[in-house]
């Protein structure tokens, strides 16, 4: 058993939301009684919800060490409240294609508080700004504080 969990820079919200209150299910049998959870999320009006899509070359970096060709899409599923990026970079001395597909879920401050609760959890503490840090992007994000309360 553990103390505490944390999920933060918005990793929660990258699973659907079934997954997301499995995943709380599966934190809170892991945690010791009384054991916190963290959670931080984008606060919903931050997430880019305009389409887009752009490309690029370069010779390496961020999507490997030899040169590439990136391709990338955004979209806003308003039915699910979600962002989709895909993102397409061939491999330009292999031919190689990679894909990944990254999902931002929207969740409002009373959804996450009440998925919390769903999967035992209470005592929310709800943070935005990050409590005045002065993070250069303290302003996008909301971080929830919660304890196990029954499994």
């Amino acid at each position: 058993s553990y103390d505490a969990a944390l999920f933060i820079y918005g990793q929660w919200s990258v699973f659907t939301r079934e997954e997301s209150l499995a995943l709380l299910r599966q934190i809170n049998r892991a945690l010791k009684p009384g054991g916190r959870i963290c959670l931080e999320l984008l606060d919903p009006s931050q997430i880019d919800r305009k389409a887009s899509n752009w490309w690029y070359a370069d010779e390496g970096r961020l999507w490997g060490d030899e040169p590439f060709l990136h391709m990338g899409e955004r979209y806003w599923d308003e039915e699910s409240r979600t962002a989709i990026e895909r993102f397409y970079t061939i491999h330009l001395g292999s031919g190689k294609l990679d894909q990944v597909m990254l999902c931002d879920v929207a969740y409002r401050p009373e959804e996450v508080v009440a998925a919390l609760e769903q999967t035992g959890f209470g005592n929310v503490q709800i943070q935005h700004n990050w409590s005045d840090l002065k993070l250069y992007d303290e302003g996008e994000w909301i971080v929830y504080v919660a304890e196990k309360v029954s499994e």
